[in-house]
């Protein structure tokens, strides 16, 4: 089932970058921003019964393109060293973020 939330695919940082969190987002991002009305439809339509799980997840991607961060490579992780502390890789850390926000979908439905 990890197709279904599958990351992002994997953008590279250049090491001139990695010092500069300007240019590192903008790397990172490309010319992604915020979707505020992906955003507004998520806070007003979560305790509908017929806005879906799917749809909330098509929203939440649109309204937070910083999820795609979870992928970003940079120079050392090119080479095989993490920079994650968590001990599982990116892909699983953007899918735990995921199952935290489908986590706030139910609970927001619940009664």
């Amino acid at each position: 089932r990890e197709f279904l939330l599958a990351a992002p695919e994997a953008r590279n940082l250049t090491k001139e970058a990695e010092g500069d969190p300007e240019a590192a987002f903008k790397m990172a991002l490309g010319e992604r921003k915020p979707d505020w009305d992906a955003a507004e439809r998520c806070a007003r339509c979560i305790r509908k019964p017929n806005y879906t799980l799917q749809q909330f997840y098509v929203d939440v991607r649109q309204a937070f393109p910083e999820l795609t961060l979870y992928t970003v490579l940079s120079e050392e992780s090119r080479q095989g060293k993490t920079a994650i502390t968590s001990g599982v890789s990116a892909e699983e850390e953007y899918r735990r973020t995921l199952g935290a926000l489908f986590a706030v979908y139910w609970l927001a439905r619940i009664g």
